[in-house]
């Protein structure tokens, strides 16, 4: 759906499309990569192909394909992002006049960042310059979406059209916090118990990095026939079409943290989701926040449908819809699973009539 709407690529493709009287086909692809003024960095692939056979007077095939991969890369944080008490800050230094990175009180005070525990806890000062390089995420992001059709012409007024269309979508997030990060250093000392008759310190998460994983997927199916009448015979004309529609869209997702994370030598940790333990600062007993969580979901949906009308001389035409629709997400009861909905109408083209003649509302 993304080559559709790029022009260069839809010249490209004008350029290589081929085919016959029984057979078209086309092509294309295109491909960008980009890099921001914040170092951060994305690439994209579109791939398009189509195809249509004409294997006998009255039928019609045809199929085609549509691909999406994106792949993204964070950079350095944006100025405009940092808040200090959830309010933006105009002006702070990043660095002093040797270049050194400076902190920024994002969430706790240097007076009391200085003391707080007695220097055992670790550094729990943001530095904005020096996260770019202790933080980064990975998002991957890809799509396919296939259909083939069959249209085949039983009378010149009227044809039956049958389709299936497959669609998937799936994501991938993968944010990794090093030691030195904020991000890790915080979750460390949030939860940290200090002995302080003895000045030995507990951590509850273990020391190291975070690794967040983020995976989803969805995926449906279609199945789509339609009968489609056009006829005019004289004064009269009939259009309508009549069809049906089953659909079926599996979802799935997950997400975890993994603590006590580094590369080199590879190597996690295990922490106690289950139990709650006291915040340093507060008190309070609260989760470990991360823990490993599963979604699946399951929807289908059925779609009967049709819509007629008929015209007089151009000028009266009189016109009928109606469809019903279920699906597994309406409701509880049974009979609150199907919602039928319809319409009628009628028109006069007074136009068509002799008698209106009015040049300033034709």
């Amino acid at each position: 759906k993304y080559v559709l709407r790029d022009p260069v690529t839809q010249q490209y493709a004008a350029n290589i499309r081929g085919g016959s009287n029984n057979y078209s086909y086309t092509f294309s692809a295109a491909y960008d990569k980009t890099l921001g003024e914040l170092q951060n960095k994305a690439q994209k692939l579109n791939i398009r192909s189509e195809s249509i056979f004409r294997p006998a007077k009255n039928l019609q095939i045809s199929f085609g394909t549509y691909y999406t991969h994106n792949k993204s890369i964070s950079g350095h944080t944006a100025f405009n992002s940092i808040t200090i008490g959830g309010r933006p800050v105009p002006y702070y230094r990043l660095a002093d006049e040797e270049g050194n990175p400076l902190p920024i009180d994002i969430t706790y005070r240097s007076s009391y960042t200085d003391t707080a525990g007695g220097g055992k806890l670790l550094d729990w000062k943001y530095y904005p310059l020096e996260e770019a390089k202790r933080s980064r995420q990975t998002i991957t992001r890809q799509e396919l979406f296939a259909y083939a059709g069959i249209q085949y012409r039983v009378f010149p007024f009227l044809n039956i059209d049958l389709k299936y269309q497959y669609q998937e979508q799936q994501s991938v997030a993968d944010r990794i916090n090093d030691p030195e990060s904020y991000v890790a250093r915080s979750s460390i000392n949030s939860f940290s118990q200090l002995n302080r008759n003895t000045g030995v310190i507990k951590y509850i998460v273990p020391l190291g990095g975070t690794r967040v994983l983020a995976n989803s997927k969805i995926a449906s199916n279609t199945i789509r026939g339609q009968m489609n009448l056009n006829k005019t015979l004289g004064d009269h004309a009939v259009i309508a079409i009549l069809g049906g529609e089953i659909r079926e869209a599996k979802s799935n997702s997950d997400e975890h943290t993994i603590y006590g994370y580094t590369t080199d030598p590879m190597k996690t940790s295990q922490v106690d989701f289950v139990n709650t333990y006291p915040d340093f600062i507060s008190g309070s007993y609260a989760y470990i926040g991360g823990y490993p969580s599963f979604r699946q979901t399951l929807n289908r949906f059925v779609s009967f449908f049709g819509n007629a009308s008929y015209t007089f001389n151009r000028k009266y035409s009189v016109s009928a819809s109606g469809r019903r629709d279920g699906a597994n997400i309406f409701g509880v009861n049974t009979n609150e699973k199907w919602k039928p909905l319809w319409s009628v109408g009628a028109g006069w083209k007074i136009s068509e009539e002799p008698f209106y003649n009015f040049p300033v509302l034709p």
